[in-house]
Parts: C-alpha cells; structure tokens; sequence
C-alpha cells in the first residue's frame, strides 16, 4: 500500500520536474528580448541573430525597465504604429508593462532605434479599450489591471 503511495508521488514529481527543465529553454528563448546582454548589444550597435529581433528597446528609469521591443505582443513590447507602442501588464512572464501604472508626469523615457531619443512623460489617461487616442509624439498602452474593459494610456513627447 505505501510503495504504491510512493510511487505515484514519485511520478508526479518527476513529471514536474521534467515539465520545469523542458520549459526552461523554452522561456529562456521566449524573453529574450529582456535579457541584459540582448539588449545591451541592441543599444550598442553589436549586431547578433538576438538583436535583429528587435524592432528597438524601451529605457523608462522610474519603474526600472529596460527592454527589447519585438514583433508579436505576446513575446513582450510591441509597435502597434510608430507612435504606439503596446505591452502586457499583470502577472506573467512578458508584462514589462505592469508598473507603467506607477509613471508620473514628467518621468524620462528613452527609446532606441537609429539612436537614443528621450521623451518626458505628458500625460496619463485611462481610456475605454475601444476608444484609444493617441495623441503624444510617442504613446505606451497597457490593460487597466483593475478593469479589463479600460485601458491605460501614457502619452509622451519628445525631448530630443
């Protein structure tokens, strides 16, 4: 009776196990975009097949993200237009935008494509999720995480 216990406890952790280790590589590949070396490389101009990935990288110093900006919302950032740009937030592996709740007027965003521009912070909405204004020389637009029907809309301008 208790080797049979045993044994399914045994096959049951085996199976996670092995399901974490598969995984791994897995999502070791899916964030690429926000490993360190990634994008440093991007912003540096050191080109590597990881960095043609990227379409650009998001630097916003007040909630501490620095990240690639790819092609497809659900591997991380995304150009929706080239004055939009759109992310997850809440609890998953790819919501670089889960504290972009936490920008304040003013704050400094930077974005890197053929070079660094900056950008300071006009203004913070939140709007219906079929409504979407995009009114700042650059916008960043996640979901309301206490409202999924709502969404929240940073508007930026440009510095230099």
């Amino acid at each position: 009776m208790h080797i049979g216990k045993i044994l399914i406890v045994f096959s049951f952790i085996s199976i996670i196990l092995a399901i974490t280790l598969l995984s791994k590589s897995v999502y070791d590949d899916y964030v690429y975009a926000n490993k360190y070396d990634v994008v440093y490389n991007y912003i540096n101009k050191i080109e590597t097949e990881d960095t043609k990935k990227l379409n650009g990288v998001l630097e916003i110093p007040s909630i501490h993200l620095k990240t690639g900006i790819v092609s497809n919302v659900d591997e991380g950032l995304v150009f929706v237009t080239d004055r939009l740009i759109a992310g997850h937030s809440g609890n998953c592996k790819v919501c670089y935008f889960d504290n972009l709740d936490k920008l304040e007027l003013g704050d400094n965003v930077y974005l890197y494509i053929d070079k660094e521009t900056e950008y300071k912070v006009d203004s913070i909405k939140e709007v219906d999720k079929t409504r979407v204004y995009i009114n700042g020389d650059l916008n960043l637009i996640t979901c309301k995480k206490s409202d999924k029907d709502r969404r929240l809309l940073i508007s930026l301008v440009k510095i230099s």
